[in-house]
């Protein structure tokens, strides 16, 4: 069953507290309003509000005590426990313990009938019906025909209750005393005759002269014109006057609704009433000024996972992996290395033995830049020796020739020489060979086959363009594939637990390396659309928590319970100080849960009446804005510590409506659940 948003809730002065809570559970509404009546022992005490705020508390129920009792609000206020005083009037309990909204039974006494009365009764039995008002005056005579005319009225219908079902109620009670127990018993109901009452000469003479004086008026009326013969009827209660009474409940009904109207009116008063006090009540957390506490801060404090325990969050570990990929297009074009410089050389070898290349075999020069150009030997080959002849013209040596193909090792224009600009040769496992200083030449042609073109080539900057897009579609996907792992309907992701967090996802420690495709460096397929994908992998991990119960929700009572039972614990408990939690940051490694905070100690005296005056002036009818500068100009004077405002655009005007507590304010910021990291 879904809870109210507000009840009323009356107490009696005789209840425990436990009957205080069962009352309270039983409203079903997740804020109470307590009606609390001068006397009530169990409430008088800080000791019973201690008891009745604790299992509020676990049961998620806000409470603010209504009053006039003044030992009763001072009570509730030392366990921080909103009040609102009754002044000028008492609160007291239901009369009777009678539940409010219904009647209590009227019961007549069983009282004997004494002689006069049984007289009437008697008489009333003897006269025929017609005439049985026959000598009273004209208008009594009227109402009483009426009266016996009237039908049955109905019962009202359950839970309308009417004085008419009270007075019928409390007939039924005397019925039950006598002839309705006769009736249950089987024997027939009794009525009074003249038998049961000894008569004296003068009443049965009176009664005789009744009988004769209504004798008189039926032959009168017999006598009388058809109008009095009507007029007469009516009288005495014919069948005619029936149609004149219609009216009768419908009168009843309009002076119902007249009392029912003003009645509902002040109903929706009071639920009005209710709503604007619930949803305008303020509470302002105001810590201590630093000169009036201490604070002991604590780093990776690890907070233990179980059920069922007020040290320990009630959680489960959740892990998933997720992936995710986006589309990114190349921005700019560059003027890169299109096709390879190759040329033909001539070897000539100046010496008598020939000289074997092997492909692959380098030849060095330097381009118009200056810059050095290395350029290899398709295939093997062997440069024929010179050839030396003698003829009688004289000696000649014809020098060995061949001409061989090379090609550049790196494209583009950079690889092209010009004529003759290749002066080495570098046999691997030999010495360079140098053109013109040894026994070898190297001719050749320019060599220009060299280019370059615009290409669309992807870049670390175009990768790092559409970097955050992917890391976010990451993170959500992460956040889904956790959810797909519980059950929604009892559970939920805590945010503040994913691991790695939207923040930490900036780092590319927690996420697998990118791929892609092409590659950093590497031209895109098609120019006319330059399109590239970049891939994110991660591993996540979180913590599931009950359906509205996320850990900073739970470490509100967890973490002040958990240091509570530390044996090192700083506060001086024993000497009047009080211990007060503050958590700032949350982790989930997979493992363990830590947390960071503080441990403020405060003197139990709390902050002096004149600094809640002011913190009162500071926010009563101001906006936010104004409401924290007042506050901050407070901390600067050093009345007051942290302070933490409900989220509120502003707030209300009236002193009974701002609760100020002391204590130090929970301060925990979540990782945000979505976003970029």
């Amino acid at each position: 069953m879904a809870a109210a948003d507000s009840a009323l809730v009356p107490v009696d002065t005789e209840d425990t507290v436990d009957a205080i809570f069962a009352r309270v559970r039983a409203s079903g509404a997740a804020s109470v309003q307590l009606l609390v009546p001068d006397n009530t022992a169990a409430l008088q005490t800080p000791r019973g509000f201690e008891r009745l705020r604790r299992r509020l508390d676990s049961a998620g129920v806000q409470l603010l005590v209504i009053s006039s009792d003044a030992q009763t609000l001072d009570a509730a206020r030392r366990n921080e426990i909103v009040t609102m005083a009754v002044q000028g009037a008492r609160v007291q309990a239901p009369p009777g313990g009678a539940p409010a909204g219904r009647y209590a039974t009227r019961v007549l006494p069983e009282t004997p009938i004494n002689k006069g009365d049984a007289e009437f009764i008697d008489a009333l039995d003897q006269v025929p019906a017609r005439d049985r008002y026959a000598d009273l005056p004209d208008v009594d005579a009227d109402l009483y025909a009426a009266l016996d005319d009237l039908p049955s009225a109905p019962r009202a219908a359950p839970g309308r209750a009417t004085s008419d079902d009270d007075f019928a109620a409390s007939l039924d009670e005397w019925a039950d005393t006598g002839a309705g127990r006769d009736a249950e018993r089987g024997a027939p109901a009794r009525r009074y005759s003249p038998d049961d009452v000894d008569l004296s000469d003068d009443d049965m003479s009176r009664q005789r002269g009744a009988r004769r004086a209504t004798a008189q008026r039926a032959r009168a009326d017999a006598r009388a014109t058809p109008a009095r013969a009507a007029t007469g009827a009516r009288r005495r209660g014919a069948a005619v006057y029936e149609d004149d009474l219609d009216e009768y409940p419908t009168k009843a009904r309009r002076s119902s609704a007249r009392l029912l109207l003003p009645l509902a009116v002040l109903a929706l008063i009071v639920l009005a009433a209710a709503y604007w006090f619930t949803s305008s009540r303020t509470t302002i957390a105001i810590a201590p000024p630093p000169s009036a506490a201490s604070a002991h801060p604590f780093k990776g404090e690890i907070i233990p996972l179980a059920a069922g325990s007020r040290t320990a969050i009630e959680a489960a570990p959740v892990a998933a992996d997720a992936e995710a990929r986006a589309t990114g297009t190349v921005q700019s074009e560059t003027l890169s290395p299109a096709t390879t410089a190759k040329g033909e050389l001539t070897l000539v070898n100046t010496i008598e033995s020939p000289v074997p290349l092997p492909k692959g075999s380098e030849f060095i020069g330097k381009n118009a830049k200056g810059e050095e150009v290395r350029f290899t030997l398709d295939a093997d080959v062997s440069v024929p020796p010179a050839v030396t002849s003698t003829s009688l013209a004289g000696r000649s040596t014809t020098y060995g020739q061949i001409n061989v193909n090379v090609t550049a090792r790196s494209p583009g224009s950079a690889s092209n020489v010009a004529e003759n600009a290749i002066k080495q040769i570098l046999i691997p496992g030999q010495q360079p060979i140098v053109s013109d200083s040894s026994n070898f030449l190297i001719r050749h042609p320019a060599i220009a086959s060299g280019t370059d073109q615009p290409q669309r080539i992807v870049t670390e900057a175009d990768v790092q363009a559409v970097l955050q897009q992917v890391l976010t579609d990451l993170y959500n996907a992460g956040l889904q594939q956790l959810r797909a792992k519980i059950d929604e309907g009892k559970f939920g992701i805590d945010a503040t637990t994913i691991m790695p967090s939207a923040t930490e996802l900036g780092d590319p420690a927690n996420y697998d390396p990118l791929v892609v495709e092409p590659a950093i460096g590497q031209p895109v397929a098609d120019p006319a659309n330059p399109v590239f994908t970049v891939t994110a992998r991660g591993h996540f991990k979180a913590l599931a928590t009950p359906s509205g119960q996320d850990v900073a929700t739970q470490l509100q009572t967890v973490a002040p319970a958990y240091f509570a039972e530390r044996t090192d614990r700083p506060c001086k408990i024993g000497e009047g100080e009080t211990q007060a939690t503050s958590v700032d940051a949350i982790h989930w490694d997979g493992e363990r849960l830590t947390i960071d905070g503080a441990i403020n100690c405060q003197s139990a005296a709390g902050l002096p009446a004149e600094t809640i005056a002011k913190v009162r002036d500071a926010v009563r009818g101001q906006s936010r804005e104004a409401a924290e500068n007042s506050l901050r100009s407070l901390q600067e004077q050093g009345l007051i510590g942290g302070y933490q405002l409900p989220d509120r655009a502003s707030f209300p005007r009236f002193d009974f409506l701002l609760s100020v507590v002391a204590g130090q304010p929970q301060v925990i910021d979540p990782q945000p659940t979505t976003g970029a990291p």
